[in-house]
């Protein structure tokens, strides 16, 4: 499978034309948000190196996204690509840094097993396979949050269940 092919099936990418930067005339093959959220994705890694945010800051990293893709959706609004880019740049990191403190989280409180991680990875993969692709949700910007709500459940409840078969 090509990249071209394979960036927007995991991006989720509508690829409008309109709605992605040129080069040569030629649109890229994701949106300027979804080109946003790959760039904040990779910006985000080497941010952990050097510093991290706080869990909280994280999640309100992604409102702008979420504010910006929803009142476009809802609204006769139309926003920039230099907008969507920038709100998809800060929704990436704040994935990022999410995921981040959520692992730490449950290797820190839980004291969890390498197997009970693995396993809560991939009940968390499944979730977020589901939520993204089937488009049993419509709108992108409510997807992502649910996607990352599922992480947070996955992880709490998982560990919970395991906290206490550990200490019964």
């Amino acid at each position: 499978m090509a990249l071209k092919d394979f960036l927007p099936l995991v991006m989720g990418c509508h690829q409008n034309p309109n709605r992605s930067f040129h080069c040569h005339n030629k649109p890229f093959i994701i949106c300027a948000r979804c080109t946003g959220e790959l760039a904040g994705f990779f910006a985000g890694l080497v941010m952990m190196v050097f510093f991290r945010i706080p869990a909280f800051l994280a999640l309100l990293f992604l409102l702008p996204l979420i504010i910006d893709g929803s009142l476009q959706k809802l609204t006769s609004y139309e926003s920039t690509n230099l907008k969507r880019f920038f709100t998809g740049s800060l929704a990436g990191v704040g994935a990022i840094m999410f995921i981040y403190h959520s692992v730490v989280f449950v290797f820190d409180y839980f004291q969890v097993n390498a197997l009970f991680a693995g396993l809560s990875i991939l009940i968390y993969s499944v979730i977020a396979f589901l939520l993204k692709y089937t488009r049993i949700i419509r709108y992108k910007s409510i997807r992502i949050f649910l996607v990352l709500l599922g992480l947070m459940m996955v992880i709490i409840v998982g560990n919970y269940v395991y906290y206490l078969g550990y200490h019964l």
